[in-house]
């Protein structure tokens, strides 16, 4: 009878498995042998179980980028008083935080600054338009003076008037008008007066005073030019 390769290969196999019954045996009476892939914990004599330690990943961290070391230059480095030379840093550019100072404005006089004649004096603490401002022809505007009473005696509104005195006639109503209110010594007057400036070209001052009758007890005027 002729053998053929596959009763060749069929007997091959039969032994395999019978290989593989018999190791599976083998391990089943002698867990310990070195055919079994997984033997079994070792217990000492005191019935303690030692565990299998297996070795832990370490966990290995991650490397930073170098840091820049500033390297001190020429410019950087002092002479040290033996000779020798001192390193030191630049010193770096941090903002100082400095006082802020609020300018406001303040009062500026006027330079017009006038005692009166007789009975008493005055000092013209603020005037506008100044003496010399230029006005355009046929321009209406205010004049404002404040006066200060550098006397000791009151200026009584019942009896002290303000006067057009003398000069070019550029305010409108009457030349003698009645002091608006009382002015002890120490104290501000504060006159306001509507002009009209000439319709010629040229310089104009107009003079007024504060009277107590015929007598003045303060003087003060007002220049304007017309280009």
């Amino acid at each position: 009878m002729k053998t053929s390769i596959w009763d060749i290969l069929t007997g091959i196999i039969l032994l395999g498995i019978l290989c593989l019954i018999g190791a599976f045996g083998m391990i089943l009476l002698n867990p310990g042998i070195p055919l079994n892939p997984f033997p079994p914990t070792v217990v000492d004599s005191q019935n303690v179980v030692t565990p299998i330690v297996l070795p832990s990943a370490t966990m290995t961290a991650p490397g930073l980028p170098p840091t820049w070391t500033p390297v001190p230059t020429k410019e950087d480095t002092l002479a040290a008083p033996s000779g020798g030379e001192t390193t030191r840093l630049r010193a770096s550019s941090t903002p100082v935080p400095t006082n802020t100072f609020v300018i406001l404005p303040t009062f500026t006089p006027s330079k017009t600054s006038r005692a009166g004649v007789t009975g008493g004096s005055c000092q013209i603490v603020y005037q506008d338009p100044q003496d010399g401002a230029s006005k355009s022809k046929s321009t209406a505007f205010d004049t404002r003076w404040t006066i200060k009473n550098t006397s000791s005696k009151e200026w009584r509104a019942d009896s002290t008037d303000v006067r057009f005195v003398s000069g070019d006639r550029m305010h409108s109503g009457n030349d003698l008008r009645d002091m608006p209110y009382s002015v002890g010594a120490g104290g501000m007057l504060d006159l306001v007066i509507g002009m009209t400036a000439p319709a010629t070209a040229g310089s104009y001052t107009a003079n007024w005073a504060l009277t107590e009758g015929n007598t003045s007890v303060c003087n003060f005027f007002v220049q304007i030019r017309v280009p």
